[in-house]
């Protein structure tokens, strides 16, 4: 796995609030990942809280796979720190060097001054 010509990303997945427990969420994701023929990689915040732990536990359910690699993300304004966060994945849990590769080749690409 080396970047988004081998992969799908998703940055942002949300419903309104609205919209959540109805299962809008778990049938977009769904749909997302039967016409994908591409690994999927999205970001969780750390289960450091009950709705992170939720969040996490929703697309487990789905089948994404919670890495536990050291993942951060640049900051995204000058003089903010890095946010760490984790990685999951679907179908399958990704190699130590597959996030090295992801960051090395795409934060360039998502993070730009």
């Amino acid at each position: 796995m080396v970047g988004f010509k081998t992969l799908k990303y998703v940055d942002h997945f949300a419903t309104s609030t609205q919209q959540r427990n109805k299962g809008f969420g778990k049938l977009i994701l769904e749909n997302f990942i039967e016409a994908s023929n591409k690994p999927i990689l999205l970001e969780v915040e750390l289960p450091n809280s009950s709705i992170n732990k939720r969040r996490i536990k929703f697309y487990e359910r789905i089948g994404f796979k919670l890495n536990q690699h050291y993942y951060e993300v640049p900051a995204s304004k000058k003089g903010q720190k890095p946010l760490q966060l984790l990685l999951m994945s679907y179908p399958y849990i990704l190699t130590a060097k597959d996030v090295k590769d992801f960051t090395d080749k795409c934060h360039p690409l998502i993070f730009t001054d």
